[in-house]
């Protein structure tokens, strides 16, 4: 397409295969250039694999063209009718005591130091977003030395938050969490089996990632979509619509508590 006004040109050159956006890109280019009387400019269809990745612009007047077409074309993405999301549902109460009984349960053996990785990282994980109202990118980063139990006065756990997302100054924050005997799910006593299981000597990543023979990996933390798959399947497995929850169920649930609670 060309179209002449003036002894100027611009030359902007487009990959073949994006037709169907050079036809948007005319349209928005010729009416942002509309009524110049000093400009003229072609837009040409190159058939070079070399000079298809980018435009090229002779002239300074198309700059401003060029990107006011690019304006465009975001105002046009963000005034878009959203996309409606269905919120999800929190982790409850009634879900940690079905969490724990399935990992206590006898084929696991004693505090469940039989059971899985994936079992044992995955319910330790929701319970403390739900006990410490954590992201998933706060826990995941935990390892075994940031994370201390005390048993002075009332056993509690001590956990030390690194590099969180509101942590700016990178001065990490530390939380207290306390013991609950009455609890089914108590996150003290659901700790110190953890433990356990990890063994003494274990010093890495507390959400780890598991090795080819299904140990964990203390090198290695597990990825977002792993986690948020193996929630998903054990959700399912307690009769539960895995697609009602997700990765920020469990710090959700535990809001949703203490302010029934009286937390603020």
């Amino acid at each position: 397409m060309e179209s002449q006004s003036s002894n100027s040109s611009v030359v902007a050159v487009y990959d073949s295969s994006l037709s169907a956006g050079l036809d948007i890109t005319q349209y928005y280019l010729s009416n942002s250039m509309k009524g110049s009387t000093k400009q003229q400019w072609v837009i040409c269809k190159s058939r070079n694999a070399e000079s298809c990745h980018r435009p090229r612009i002779s002239n300074p007047y198309a700059v401003v063209a060029y990107y006011e077409t690019i304006s465009v074309h975001f105002r046009g993405f963000k005034n878009a009718h959203p996309h409606e999301r269905q919120a999800r549902l929190p982790i409850t109460e009634e879900i940690l005591t079905k969490m724990c009984a399935q990992l206590y349960q006898p084929i696991h053996g004693r505090d469940g130091l039989l059971a899985s990785v994936v079992l044992w990282r995955t319910i330790w994980r929701i319970c403390l977003e739900y006990h410490t109202l954590g992201r998933f990118s706060d826990i995941v980063k935990l390892k075994r030395q940031d994370v201390i139990y005390e048993s002075s006065t009332s056993p509690h756990l001590k956990i030390i938050f690194k590099g969180g997302k509101n942590d700016q100054y990178s001065e990490g924050s530390e939380r207290v969490v306390a013991a609950h005997p009455d609890s089914q799910f108590c996150p003290v006593k659901l700790t110190i089996n953890y433990f356990q299981f990890l063994g003494p000597s274990y010093v890495g990543y507390l959400v780890p990632s598991c090795t080819p023979q299904n140990k964990p990996n203390p090198e290695k933390a597990v990825h977002y979509s792993g986690a948020l798959s193996d929630l998903k399947k054990l959700l399912t497995s307690l009769g539960y619509d895995s697609s009602l929850y997700g990765e920020h169920s469990g710090k959700r649930g535990g809001a949703i508590s203490a302010a029934a609670n009286g937390g603020n």
